[in-house]
């Protein structure tokens, strides 16, 4: 039941559009002759723009949570794999991103304490730093 529902969605998105499009349609020509032209040409295309919208909305709905479970499949066979080889580990963890990434690096002192310092890329430059003021840049955080 619960299966592919990002493509369930997407067919409902349809079948609401082509409905709302119907019941305009119908209401408009209703009212066209019935009570007035121009109201009846409204309610015709501000009801088939009004059902387009939502169908968009609802489709795009669907779509993303198609790629989220695309994704999330492609993560669990990366996760799968970790044990496997350590190579294919090492290279898929290689991303390269213009982010702040916080790095963790434990530092031995003379008294045989780990310190661990705190690194993160700046936003500006992209050099990895520890303070708030980067020191290639001069950047504030």
């Amino acid at each position: 039941m619960f299966e592919n529902i990002g493509d369930k969605i997407k067919i409902i998105a349809k079948i609401v559009f082509l409905i709302g499009t119907i019941s305009s349609l119908v209401l408009g020509v209703r009212t066209l002759i019935e009570l007035e032209a121009f109201i009846g040409v409204l309610y015709i295309f501000f009801g088939i723009f009004l059902s387009w919208i939502s169908a968009c909305l609802t489709y795009a709905f669907g779509e993303l949570l198609e790629k989220v479970c695309s994704i999330n499949k492609k993560m669990d066979s990366i996760v799968s794999t970790r044990g496997c080889d350590n190579k294919t580990l090492s290279n898929s963890n290689k991303i390269n991103t213009n982010m702040a990434v916080n790095e963790e690096k434990p530092i031995e002192n003379s008294n045989k304490v780990m310190v661990v310092e705190h690194k993160w890329r700046c936003s500006n430059c992209g050099e990895m730093i520890s303070e708030d003021i980067c020191p290639f840049c001069g950047h504030k955080y």
